[in-house]
Formats: structure tokens, sequence, C-alpha cells
């Protein structure tokens, strides 16, 4: 925690999903990615040491929301076409055909 990397991101509003806790100020984010730990100036300060910090200017940030999803017709007729965008040669050009 705090250690080999991490990111310590503040001045922002941070919606958790936990209904106990839905707001933060404050995050921590791992070399990898994970969120480490959250809190609010009033409430919890921040421990270690970070490699990096950023001020997110107030921004709303919601962690962890991903918007996967397909338009359906558009999806099928992509899957019905020759992809060709890897083939860098006639040959390979020739294999993918």
């Amino acid at each position: 925690r705090g250690q080999g990397g991490s990111k310590l991101l503040f001045n922002a509003t941070i919606w958790t999903g936990e209904p106990a806790a839905p707001w933060a100020e404050w995050l921590e984010v791992d070399v990898d990615g994970t969120i480490v730990s959250l809190g609010n100036a009033s409430t919890r300060q921040p421990l270690g040491a970070f490699e990096a910090w950023e001020d997110l200017g107030g921004a709303f940030v919601v962690p962890g929301l991903v918007d996967a999803h397909m338009h359906l017709i558009m999806g099928g007729m992509a899957l019905a076409r020759l992809d060709l965008s890897g083939a860098s040669s006639a040959e390979q050009f020739v294999a993918a055909v």
C-alpha cells in the first residue's frame, strides 16, 4: 500500500457504489490499475508514499465503469466481413482469404 508505483488521485468527486459511503474525494491506484484505497479528507487520510499524484480538478469519477455493448445488426454484419487489417504483405492477404 502506497509503495511500488502507486498513484494518488485527489480533488475529485468519486462515486463508490457503496451505500454506506457513496462518495470519496481521493483514491489510490496500484501500478496495475487496481484501486487500493479511497476516502475523504474529513474521514480518512491517504497512507504511504506515492510515486505519483494527480489533481483531478474536481472531476466526477466513476471507477470501473465500462460501457461494453454491441448493436446486434451491425455486430452481425461485421462478422460477415473479411478483416484484412492485420495483413501487411501479399502472402498474408492471400492466407487470410
